[in-house]
């Protein structure tokens, strides 16, 4: 078992939670810091505990981190999970070749600070954050990668629960940005028995700027108006949430598409 228990040097809450509840279970003692003796440190029969992040106090961690030209970190990966498991060392060198030509042509995954397209100034970004504890961390990311232009965030919140019990984690997480819109509840499954909208979360949010436009068809023709004023203004607009918010960023290409290059 491969368990992340270090991150940044700070122990994970979580982890340390998975490890009580095993020493619960195996009723053995758990060793919680960096393993001495790798080969030793064993939970129970339950497998080895590893250490892993960017903090050099963990067994294993990214070296060399550095910004790169297109706005993300490089850094010398090291695969600990490929490691751990190979059991023929002699595949081991011909295992990391070929992930590392894999490596090569990734793209991103899709939904996660995905970019659907630029034109002029505009660029246009979308996200699956649906927690305020997400939406804080795409926005500093976002404010890190983009220092100078200008940051418009659209938000659908996921689940009117959801908005009920996290409005007032959600009226300071969105800090980083300078200007939000906030659209109507992505209910899902749910009925609306809180009789809670996204008016309400915008109404909650100090700062930055919000506005709440309910329907997520005239979020696209307010931001394609906004943009046209002033194409050549760099912003990035970046979709946040669970739900069919992700549609906004292609149709809003398109139309501003349509409308300037005509």
């Amino acid at each position: 078992m491969i368990i992340e228990f270090f991150w940044e040097g700070k122990c994970s809450v979580g982890a340390h939670s998975l490890l009580n509840g095993m020493k619960q279970v195996s009723g053995s003692e758990c060793s919680c810091g960096r393993p001495s003796d790798p080969s030793s440190d064993l939970c129970g029969n339950n497998g080895r505990i590893i250490t892993y992040g960017i903090s050099s106090s963990n067994e294993w961690h990214a070296e060399s981190v550095r910004p790169n030209l297109q706005g993300g970190s490089d850094y010398i990966l090291v695969i600990v999970t490929v490691l751990m498991l190979m059991g023929d060392q002699g595949k081991l060198k011909e295992s990391i070749d070929c992930f590392k030509l894999h490596l090569s042509k990734f793209r991103g995954i899709s939904r996660c600070f995905e970019m659907f397209g630029t034109i002029y100034g505009c660029h246009i970004y979308d996200h699956y954050a649906h927690h305020p504890t997400e939406v804080r961390a795409v926005l500093q990311a976002a404010r890190q990668r983009f220092p100078e232009k200008t940051l418009l965030v659209v938000f659908q919140p996921h689940t009117c629960s959801g908005l009920v019990a996290l409005k007032d984690d959600f009226a300071t997480a969105f800090s980083d940005a300078d200007k939000v819109v906030i659209t109507e509840v992505d209910a899902a499954r749910e009925r609306n028995s809180w009789n809670i909208t996204g008016r309400d979360l915008a109404a909650s949010i100090v700062s930055p700027s919000t506005e709440y436009i309910s329907s997520l068809g005239d979020v696209v023709d307010k931001l394609t108006v906004v943009i046209s004023r002033d194409p050549l203004h760099e912003t990035v607009i970046l979709t946040l949430g669970a739900g069919d918010v992700t549609t906004v960023g292609p149709k809003l290409l398109q139309q501003l598409q349509n409308m300037l290059r005509n």
